[in-house]
């Protein structure tokens, strides 16, 4: 009854088709009530002594490319799992068209991998500013925190050729199956240039 009055099947057919457009809906059938920060360091200071009762949040770039995200949350059904990756995920797509046009990315628990073509009005620099900034603001919003959320530092590499851009498609496709990831534990986003490098591949064309 619980589920008819609140359109589960729905729910269901609408995460379904967001899938197909590379979003993932979540869908809850639990509440929970946590400790978590009690407030603003300004307000709990003369009950703890100066130490701030908030949530904490990292994140770290590897030369590898990888990215690591450290939350100091718990999913226990809050959403934290689909929420904080769609929160990434919309952020690298947030300027398409205008200062960039992304060829693919993958979004997963604990880095990111993103193939895109930028606008030379728009330096790298800037470019990866434009994005901590807006996924910062949005994910501190959740936390109900604020402060630095990024580190300054981040990896770049220049696709050589059309083999490196097809393979690096490839890689980006397979990482989370590598990384034993199940459907809905990640989010893979591909342009239409990127979905037919496969098909070339079968039909025998290369790849550049």
């Amino acid at each position: 009854m619980a589920l008819e009055i609140a359109g589960y099947d729905k729910l269901r057919k609408q995460q379904e088709e967001g899938r197909k457009k590379g979003k993932y809906l979540g869908i809850g059938l639990s509440s929970w009530i946590e400790i978590c920060g009690f407030g603003p360091s300004a307000a709990t200071a003369p009950a703890t002594g100066g130490i701030a009762l908030v949530e904490s949040a990292q994140v770290r770039v590897f030369p590898t490319g990888s990215v690591a995200v450290y939350v100091g949350t718990h999913s226990h059904g809050q959403g934290h799992d689909t929420t904080f990756p769609q929160i990434v995920a919309d952020t690298l797509r947030h300027f398409e068209g205008e200062r960039v046009v992304m060829i693919s990315f993958a979004v997963m628990p604990n880095h990111v991998h993103a193939l895109f073509v930028q606008n030379p009005e728009w330096p790298l620099e800037k470019l990866t500013q434009s994005w901590k900034r807006f996924a910062a603001r949005q994910i501190n919003k959740l936390l109900e925190r604020s402060g630095n959320f990024w580190q300054r530092d981040y990896f770049d590499r220049l696709v050589r050729d059309g083999k490196h851009f097809a393979n690096c498609v490839r890689y980006i496709r397979r990482n989370p199956g590598k990384a034993g990831l199940n459907d809905g534990e990640f989010i893979l986003y591909e342009s239409e240039i990127a979905r037919t490098i496969e098909l070339l591949r079968s039909q025998g064309a290369t790849s550049c």
